[in-house]
C-alpha cells in the first residue's frame, strides 16, 4: 500500500470539513492535461494543507482518476468538489488556470478527477507535521511506501 501526501486547497478543505457525512470527495487537479498515476485503488492520499499550517489535516481512499470537462465534474460530484455552487467552482478552478478577471474561461476546460472515498478531516489538534524528507516546495505532492 502506498500513501500519498498531497498539496491540498484552504478553501476546498474548509469547506469539505464543514459537509457532514461526505462518502466521496472530488480531489480535482486544475491543469486537466496530466494524468495521476501514483496510486493503486485503496491507497491512502492525505492532504498537506499549505503554508502557514503546512500540516497533514485529513485524507481518503484513492477509488479513481479521470478527466472530465469542468461542468460535468460538477454534475458528478456536486458539493464534492469543494465549494457550495458551481459559479464558486469556476472561480477557484480559474483562480488555479491565472484566468484573473475572466472566470467563465474556465467554463470549457478539463479538469483531473481524483476520487477518494470515505474521506475524512482531522480537527487541528490532530493535525501531523509533515515527513521531514517531504518536498515542500513540489506542487505535485510525494508518495511513500505505508510500510
Amino acid at each position: 500500500m502506498n500513501v500519498y501526501v498531497y498539496p491540498t486547497d484552504w478553501s476546498w478543505y474548509g469547506f469539505l470539513s464543514t459537509q457532514p457525512q461526505l462518502d466521496e470527495v472530488n480531489f480535482w487537479r486544475p491543469g486537466g492535461k496530466q494524468a495521476f498515476t501514483r496510486l493503486t485503488a485503496g491507497d491512502l492520499l492525505l492532504f498537506r494543507l499549505r503554508s502557514p499550517a503546512s500540516a497533514i489535516a485529513g485524507g481518503g481512499f484513492f477509488v479513481h482518476f479521470s478527466f472530465a470537462p469542468l461542468i460535468k465534474a460538477w454534475e458528478a460530484f456536486g458539493v464534492k468538489n469543494g465549494t457550495p455552487d458551481y459559479e464558486s467552482f469556476l472561480r477557484l478552478i480559474a483562480s488555479y488556470k491565472e484566468l484573473g478577471e475572466h472566470p467563465e474561461r474556465a467554463a470549457d476546460s478539463t479538469i483531473g478527477c481524483v476520487i477518494l472515498a470515505a474521506p475524512f478531516f482531522l480537527p487541528r489538534a490532530q493535525w501531523h507535521p509533515v515527513p521531514g524528507d517531504y518536498p515542500i516546495n513540489n506542487p505535485q505532492g510525494h508518495r511513500y511506501d505505508a510500510a
